[in-house]
C-alpha cells in the first residue's frame, strides 16, 4: 500500500509537471505572437502616415506644431485598449524622450545614454499620429486590438531631406512593441528620366534609410 501511495505521488507530480510545462508554453507562444503583431502594427501607423509626412512642412512637425489626419482627439490625456488598459499619450512621448513617464528636463533629454548616444543631437520625439489601428484600416480587412502612435523628430545627423519616425503599438497583456527608421525624401528627378517601381524620384516620394526594432 505504502509502495502504491508513493508511485501515485510521483506519477502526480509527473503529471503537474507537464500540465505547468504545456501551459507555459502556450504564454510563451502567445507572448511571441503578440510582440511580432506589435511590430507590424507599429509599421503600419508609419507606412500608412509616409505619404502624408512627404507633403508635409517638416519645420512644423519637427516643433510639434504639425497636424495629422491619422488621430482620435486631443493630443494628450489617456486613451483606453481594448482589453480595458490604459496609456497616456504625454508619457509615451515622455518615455521615449529619457525613459520615463514624467516630464523631461534639458538635461535629460541632452544625456548620452546606450539608447541615445548622440547627446545635443538627440531626436526630441514630438507626437504626430495616433489611434486605433483598425480605424485606419477598412473594417472588412482586419479588426485589430493595437493602439498605434507615431512620433517624428529630426535625425541625429540634422540632414535636412532626413526625418526620424517612431512607431508604437500597445496591445492586449501589456503587449508593446516600438520600431524606428530613417526616411528621407529623395532627390528630384528630371522630368522623362525612369524611376523605380516605388515611384522613387516622383513627388511626394519617400525613401526609408534604415530601420530597427527597439526593445
Amino acid at each position: 500500500m505504502v509502495v502504491a501511495l508513493l508511485a501515485l505521488s510521483v506519477l502526480a507530480a509527473l503529471g503537474v509537471a507537464m500540465l505547468l510545462t504545456s501551459s507555459s508554453d502556450v504564454a510563451i507562444a502567445g507572448a511571441f505572437r503578440d510582440q511580432r503583431s506589435g511590430i507590424y502594427a507599429a509599421d503600419a501607423i508609419v507606412a500608412r502616415a509616409l505619404d502624408e509626412i512627404a507633403a508635409a512642412d517638416w519645420a512644423d512637425l519637427l516643433s510639434g506644431a504639425g497636424s495629422a489626419a491619422l488621430v482620435d482627439g486631443p493630443p494628450r490625456g489617456t486613451r483606453t485598449l481594448s482589453d480595458g488598459s490604459r496609456i497616456d499619450l504625454q508619457q509615451v512621448v515622455n518615455m521615449a524622450n529619457c525613459q520615463k513617464a514624467s516630464a523631461c528636463t534639458t538635461a535629460e533629454l541632452t544625456a548620452v545614454t546606450e539608447r541615445r548616444p548622440w547627446g545635443t543631437s538627440n531626436p526630441r520625439w514630438q507626437l504626430y499620429a495616433y489611434g486605433p489601428l483598425r480605424s485606419m484600416l477598412p473594417s472588412s480587412v482586419v479588426d485589430s486590438p493595437w493602439y498605434v502612435v507615431l512620433l517624428v523628430a529630426d535625425d541625429p545627423l540634422r540632414a535636412d531631406d532626413v526625418i526620424a519616425l517612431r512607431g508604437e503599438a500597445f496591445g492586449p497583456r501589456n503587449a508593446h512593441a516600438v520600431t524606428e527608421l530613417l526616411a528621407a525624401r529623395p532627390p528630384a528627378i528630371s522630368s522623362g528620366a525612369d524611376t523605380d517601381y516605388n515611384g522613387v524620384g516622383s513627388p511626394g516620394s519617400m525613401i526609408v534609410l534604415s530601420w530597427r526594432e527597439v526593445r
